[in-house]
């Protein structure tokens, strides 16, 4: 129920996520058009949307890691260092897109949550028994 309620509060997040991409890949025709790109804005533009485009996965990246919490599997930590990697990259060189993360917040902090849980046994449980030292 934790997980389902924290989805739901993420999917105004997906939601601006998808439609965002449907752009992108509606503006692609005429962006091949205009290819080769002749400035460096043109190529940081390209840059970004490139990167914007592989953001999507962190997605699913996020579903993998709420299913292995609720099976009580982790995942491999790298999964979840690409997962971040993807879900934050495209928004570093604009600030003012931080701000839209505030919508997704709690998906934000349950993410958050998730990469400790599946990076650190002592996060999986708190209260096991320290292993003695030889």
């Amino acid at each position: 129920m934790v997980s389902l309620l924290f989805w739901v509060l993420s999917l105004p997040g997906l939601v601006i996520h998808v439609a965002m991409l449907l752009g992108l890949l509606h503006r692609l025709p005429g962006a091949l058009h205009d290819l080769p790109c002749t400035t460096w804005a043109d190529w940081g533009e390209a840059f970004m949307a490139c990167l914007f485009a592989a953001s999507i996965l962190s997605w699913p990246i996020f579903a993998w890691m709420t299913f292995g919490w609720i099976f009580n599997r982790p995942i491999r930590p790298l999964w979840t260092w690409v997962g971040t990697v993807l879900a934050v990259a495209w928004m570093l060189p604009f600030p003012k897109m931080m701000i839209a993360a505030v919508w997704i917040l709690p998906g934000i902090l349950f993410a958050t949550y998730l990469c400790m849980w599946h990076r650190h046994p002592r996060v999986r449980d708190p209260f096991a028994e320290d292993e003695p030292s030889s």
